[in-house]
């Protein structure tokens, strides 16, 4: 069992001051598993894409957002409040990608949107249970809430109107989420890489509303399904390295 795994341990200070709290166990023959097969099934699910293969997408999306999930849980039973409510991220996550396999902006749209809603509180309140500093959060929300205004009202003469209140509350939840990411790293700059993770996650995000409300096409999906991929992944291994 012990050649099984990789221990990594984080020292909090230069003088080599070791926070138990930060000491990790990945399993690199589950979780590296689960890495692969997510990235090929995204792989293939861009070429469903491109062939308009709905089967394949259907299939090949269905198994990489099970490969996060799994990927998340190959570290064993969460012990701290991170890791469990990461794990409730991803899993909601999976729900949302399920519902919005349906391809019209209609109840399932809707579902979907409550689902990923959801799972970017679960990964706030993550966030929250690492510890979150008031001036990097405020700050990020300063820089951030202009910018996701402008996606709302870029978005806003598109989006049907049974949507425009489910989609705004989408657009600030997100912000928030990103901002508690900036507020983690502000207090504990070794962990920058949930920032990229929020932020990539965002940006797949607005690629999804292009999809949906402008009209675009394989072009999108090339950077954003990736993107999106990517960002679950590096939430299912920071719920292991950070624990």
């Amino acid at each position: 069992m012990g050649r099984d795994r990789l221990f990594l341990t984080l020292l909090s200070s230069p003088s080599g001051y070791i926070d138990a709290q930060r000491t990790a166990v990945i399993e690199p023959s589950t979780f590296w598993y689960w890495v692969l097969i997510t990235l090929s099934a995204t792989a293939g699910l861009l070429i469903a894409e491109y062939r308009h293969h709905s089967v394949g997408r259907v299939v090949l999306k269905t198994t990489a957002a099970l490969g996060f999930l799994g990927a998340g849980l190959s570290h064993g039973m969460a012990t701290d409040g991170f890791s469990r409510w990461i794990s409730a991220g991803l899993a909601l996550s999976v729900l949302g990608d399920l519902c919005l396999l349906v391809p019209t902006a209609g109840r399932a749209f809707l579902a979907g949107i409550g689902a990923f809603l959801l799972a970017h509180v679960a990964y706030l309140l993550g966030f929250w249970s690492l510890g979150i500093d008031g001036l990097g959060f405020g700050g990020a929300l300063v820089l951030l809430v202009p910018c996701a205004w402008v996606l709302h009202r870029w978005l806003a003469a598109d989006v049907p109107d049974g949507l425009v209140a489910p989609v705004l509350s989408y657009i600030a939840v997100i912000t928030i989420m990103v901002a508690g990411a900036v507020g983690v790293w502000w207090r504990a700059p070794h962990l920058a890489g949930l920032v990229a993770t929020a932020v990539l996650f965002m940006v797949s995000d607005v690629g999804v509303a292009m999809q949906r409300f402008k009209g675009s096409g394989f072009e999108t999906k090339l950077w954003a399904q990736p993107a999106y991929f990517v960002a679950q992944l590096s939430f299912a291994w920071h719920s292991g390295y950070v624990s």
